[in-house]
């Protein structure tokens, strides 16, 4: 992951244009989602040699399935800059996530124009991640357990179910709602450790009112501001050393 020194307030026109997808990008992805038929969501971690194991520090001790890791201010890379992510696995193995602030313009109606029950719905795409983008990945909230979703936190889970999502559409049940991604991120196992450590993540624990109520535009400027006295807080790498 690139991370540069470069003080992104400086530059509010640069910062816009990292986290705007390119309409080319978008249709091309989604032209290779519709031609492979959308896969169900299949998760790989990267396959990277196993970082060398860090000492557990207070920050990646916290760590886990079901929690946020909100961008640092500093963090350019342009596929997670000012991003907040969803945990939907962490293992010896690897972490796996999904990227909950990134909008686009289509509707996912469009991608699957044969589907009766989403031409009545109004659902926007998400993009969860560089990882998969040819596959397409739902977090349910739901009041009961579905047949092929599988529980991050609460009554929030995550599927690739093509059935699923068709019921989801087709069915409307109090207290139940979805989202759909294309893609999700992927890191190997100890690279998100690393990350961490440097700074670039800041963990905070998941809600539901985070993924489906809060305007996507606002998430990561909200977290960041709620953060930022108790990550000036924490102690520095360095510090716990």
């Amino acid at each position: 992951m690139a991370i540069s020194s470069d003080d992104r307030g400086s530059h509010p026109q640069t910062r816009r244009q990292r986290r705007t997808i390119p309409l080319y990008l978008l249709f091309a992805l989604l032209l290779a989602g519709q031609a492979a038929g959308f896969t169900e969501w299949t998760p790989r971690f990267p396959s990277q040699p196993q970082l060398p194991q860090q000492p557990i520090s207070q920050r990646t001790s916290e760590l886990a399935k079901g929690k946020l890791l909100v961008a640092d201010r500093n963090l350019l890379d342009p596929n997670f800059a000012e991003t907040v992510v969803l945990l939907i696995d962490y293992t010896a193995d690897g972490a796996m996530g999904v990227i909950i602030n990134r909008p686009t313009t289509v509707a996912l109606s469009e991608l699957f124009p044969d589907s009766k029950a989403l031409q009545r719905r109004s659902e926007r795409v998400y993009i969860g991640g560089p990882v998969g983008r040819t596959q397409l990945l739902l977090l349910v909230q739901s009041p009961h357990h579905h047949e092929g979703a599988h529980k991050i936190f609460g009554d929030v889970y995550a599927s690739g179910s093509r059935a699923l999502l068709q019921q989801l559409a087709a069915e409307t049940t109090p207290g139940e709602r979805f989202r759909a991604y294309i893609g999700y991120a992927g890191w190997a196992p100890g690279q998100l450790d690393q990350e961490v450590t440097r700074g670039d993540w800041h963990i905070l624990p998941a809600t539901a009112a985070l993924i489906f109520d809060t305007p996507p535009e606002a998430v990561w400027p909200e977290l960041i501001r709620q953060g930022t006295v108790e990550w000036a807080k924490a102690p520095t790498a360095a510090e716990e050393r």
